[in-house]
């Protein structure tokens, strides 16, 4: 991991797994060629005391991300991001094992305050596969009608000023400012970045700089979206023990 939201990610899930008496193992592929990669989370998967597998993004450089997550069974994906696990969610009526947590947080948080999905305008800033696509899908079996921005977007802020709900997922601190959301907008920030003051103290940012502007609500960075994650990659590593027909009773170990 080269990158502070998979760093800030790391800690909250050790966190978590210790809290909750998963066993949680951390395994580097720094060294590793490609191929030994996948055959080491291959080894994982076919594994009967491995519950759960998540493979942190980025990887590597020069790593083909489908090829290595697709060495993971969808009952062990407990991220949702292989293919089969991906693919499901472009069908409502066909059941899928798990959605991507991040994507599915963002959800959860909406919900949580009472924001009615059905019918609203949601602007999606960011395309990745762990966020900005799942979300829009997600956000579309809600009856929401989600618009995808991305590197290529013209006048962004057209986009967001328009927009019900604004989610940001780039990783770019200051992305949106005050003047690209109108009073009313509720922001979700999913960005995590870290920056340095004037003072030359560092700090973890989102990628909205409008924290207190008059009728416009945003989750805090850190602890908004981050936190509810977690959360629901814990729910996840539960399901997939209690679900595994290779123990006896449920256990809960996450590689």
């Amino acid at each position: 991991m080269d990158n502070e939201a998979g760093e800030s990610y790391l800690k909250s899930k050790r966190r978590a797994a210790d809290a909750l008496g998963i066993v949680l193992r951390h395994e580097s592929p720094m060294g590793l060629s490609e191929a030994d990669a996948i055959a080491f989370i291959a080894k994982l998967d076919a594994s009967p005391d491995v519950d759960a597998i998540l493979v942190q993004l980025p990887l590597p450089q020069g790593y083909d991300g489908s090829k290595v997550l697709a060495a993971i069974s969808p009952a062990k994906d407990v991220d949702g991001l292989c293919a089969a696990n991906a693919g499901a969610l472009l069908a409502p009526s066909v059941a899928h094992k798990f959605a991507p947590c991040t994507a599915e947080a963002c959800i959860e948080i909406l919900k949580s305050v009472d924001c009615e999905l059905r019918g609203a305008n949601i602007c999606v800033v960011g395309a990745s596969r762990v966020v900005g696509l799942p979300l829009a899908l997600l956000l579309i079996q809600e009856g929401a009608t989600p618009t995808i921005c991305h590197i290529h977007t013209k006048d962004l802020e057209n986009h967001t000023r328009r927009a019900d709900i604004v989610v940001v997922a780039v990783g770019r601190a200051g992305l949106i400012r005050p003047e690209m959301v109108e009073p009313g907008t509720i922001v979700v920030d999913v960005g995590i970045n870290r920056v340095t003051d004037d003072q030359g103290r560092t700090k973890l940012v989102g990628d909205a700089a409008i924290n207190n502007i008059p009728g416009v609500r945003i989750t805090p960075v850190p602890g908004g979206v981050g936190p509810v994650t977690t959360a629901l990659l814990m729910k996840h590593v539960v399901v997939a023990a209690e679900s595994s027909a290779a123990c006896d009773q449920p256990r809960m170990n996450l590689c």
